[in-house]
């Protein structure tokens, strides 16, 4: 059977005590523990980087935007939505003019068309009722 690993593995091996026996870290066969590793991978950090990267973080704070500058950018968001509001409050109208039209010259066409266009709406607008009513049931089944 072919081991895996190398020389760098087999010092690990020996370095931290393996499986068959062979080498110890700290006399008793066992790997060293997670959190001493860690606090000793921590106090090496600290001893190289810490007081650098406190530096670095003291000098990089970000600039707080003036009061203006917050009052300019909330002024501006309000303004685009007016617009929008308003752009589609007038298609609202638009559209409805033009329904509204098109009902009144169907009217005055003839009484039959305009029943009949109406019968067939009342019809759409019940079965679309009923199949959105059935969705929700099985949605929420209370």
């Amino acid at each position: 059977m072919k081991r895996r690993g190398g020389k760098r593995h087999d010092r690990l091996r020996e370095g931290y005590g393996a499986a068959d026996g062979k080498g110890s870290h700290n006399g008793d066969n066992s790997r060293p523990d997670a959190g001493e590793m860690d606090a000793s991978m921590e106090a090496e950090f600290q001893a190289l980087l810490g007081g650098h990267l406190r530096r670095w973080d003291e000098r990089m704070q970000p600039p707080q935007p003036s009061l203006d500058a917050l009052e300019q950018l909330v002024a501006g968001k309000k303004k685009a939505i007016h617009a929008s509001l308003l752009r589609e409050l007038l298609l609202l109208w638009t559209i409805g003019a033009v329904v509204i039209s098109g009902l009144w010259m169907l009217l005055s066409s003839g009484v039959a068309w305009f029943a009949g266009l109406q019968a067939a709406v009342l019809a759409g607008a019940a079965l679309f009722l009923a199949a959105t009513a059935k969705k929700e049931k099985e949605v929420n089944p209370e």
